[in-house]
């Protein structure tokens, strides 16, 4: 994998210096309030020697503008609303999550020049953008099919210094805002991976891993519904054929190869038996191998509720998680997947979860009920402080040396409003930002 920045030590003059104005003068008024968390950075004898991990922070495009002919107004135009009229669900609970630089538009060169310096110079690679494209957006005459495509085309491409982080995107083929992912065809996925090749795959900022583009999808078991045969039953092998071509496209521009990334869960939740006609599989059958993926992650592994690390507040339907006890669970759980997947000769890359906490899309006005089981009627994860978030990743960076790897996935540089984030907030300050250099650092 190319580098195309250096790694610099930060200090608070260093950051002012890059920050804009109105940035500047939030820090000075907000660090002297800003909690320590207690991490410690490690010493020079702990941290790592001759190692440089490949740090890759998904990115959720919805922190900037959509309308660029209009004035800014960070209260409607993106999910900055939902985070400020976000309210605390129980005792202790730290919402509304405020971020330190304020509620700046990330769709702007300028603003995304600071982001990028930032996530750069703390030792974050690549930004994998949340990356949307819907068929009733094209036929309806809204656009050419991308949604909450602003910040990465407006932005990110036209930052100054666009080549000191990589980028790649992540297919989220799901409903969006109304947007149904559902009514993607076959011949809508051909037309999407034109627009992809055309506008993206040519950057020189692209992610390449192992000297293959970067591209991952969402859904898996999605994308293989959408091919049916002739008596309208699912064909895995017509999915594959698409990926196959896709690749063959890419290859004919000149560009190489392509890197198929993929979450697991969704990896699994192909229906082998339903996807392969006939109803039986060949043997040893595995979605993944056949599919030629890459490599397979999952920011939160499915887990039982076990009372040893869920607890209920009697007097309401919400659920909270403690953090610290959740990622020894996820941990764990994290061994197994790896171990699996090794097996297949197929790279099982873990992803550190920042935190969770969505009870800001539930809305202020209406009630928070974990038992209904719909997303986002979520539990919360409760004392994601840097010096736990930490204490997680040490254990991840323990996996990856464990088995020679170099690359861990992070959720998220700026999903706010499902409280997982890398970004400064008024809170911890830079201290998660701290927390991951030290760590994964060189």
């Amino acid at each position: 994998m190319k580098k195309c920045k250096e790694k610099t030590a930060l200090c608070c003059a260093f950051l002012l210096s890059v920050l804009p104005i109105s940035a500047c003068n939030l820090y000075e008024q907000s660090s002297s309030s800003t909690e320590s968390s207690g991490f410690e950075l490690l010493t020079e004898d702990e941290r790592p020697k001759d190692e440089d991990y490949n740090v890759y922070a998904y990115y959720f495009p919805n922190s900037g503008t959509q309308n660029v002919d209009k004035p800014w107004d960070p209260v409607n135009d993106c999910e900055w609303g939902l985070v400020q009229r976000a309210i605390p669900r129980f005792e202790g609970h730290q919402q509304p999550k405020v971020p330190l630089w304020g509620y700046e538009n990330h769709s702007d060169p300028a603003v995304m020049s600071n982001v990028i310096e930032t996530a750069s110079s703390y030792g974050v690679d690549a930004f994998i953008f949340d990356w949307y494209w819907y068929r009733e957006i094209r036929l309806g005459g809204k656009g050419n099919g991308t949604y909450l495509e602003k910040e990465l085309e407006n932005g990110f491409l036209n930052a100054k210094n666009d080549n000191q982080l990589d980028f790649a995107i992540c297919w989220c083929n799901h409903d969006a805002a109304g947007n149904k992912g559902i009514y993607e065809t076959p011949e809508e996925f051909e037309i999407m991976t034109d627009y992809i090749i055309d506008n993206y795959f040519s950057q020189d900022s692209y992610l390449r891993v192992d000297g293959k583009l970067y591209f991952g999808i969402w859904d898996m078991s999605a994308f293989v519904e959408m091919y049916k045969n002739e008596w309208g039953i699912t064909d895995i092998r017509l999915a594959k054929a698409a990926l196959d071509a896709f690749k063959d496209k890419v290859k004919a521009k000149g560009l190489g190869d392509v890197y198929i990334s993929a979450m697991e869960y969704y990896v699994r939740a192909v229906d082998s038996s339903a996807a392969w006609p006939g109803g039986i599989p060949p043997k040893d059958w595995d979605t993944a191998v056949y599919l030629e993926i890459d490599d397979v992650t999952d920011y939160k592994l499915s887990l039982p509720k076990d009372d040893a690390y869920i607890r209920y507040d009697l007097d309401m339907k919400g659920g909270v998680y403690e953090y610290s006890e959740w990622a020894k669970k996820q941990i764990e759980a994290m061994r197994k997947m790896k171990d699996s997947y090794n097996k297949l000769e197929i790279n099982y890359i873990p992803c550190l979860l920042m935190g969770y906490d969505v009870t800001p899309r539930v809305g202020p006005y209406t009630d928070w009920d974990v038992t209904i089981g719909i997303y986002p009627q979520s539990p919360v994860y409760y004392n994601n402080t840097p010096t736990e978030v930490g204490n997680y990743a040490t254990q991840i960076k323990k996996i990856l040396d464990e088995n020679n790897m170099d690359t861990v996935y992070i959720y998220a540089w700026n999903e706010w409003a499902e409280g997982s984030y890398l970004e400064p907030d008024a809170q911890y300050g830079y201290d998660y930002l701290r927390m991951v250099q030290s760590i994964f650092g060189s």
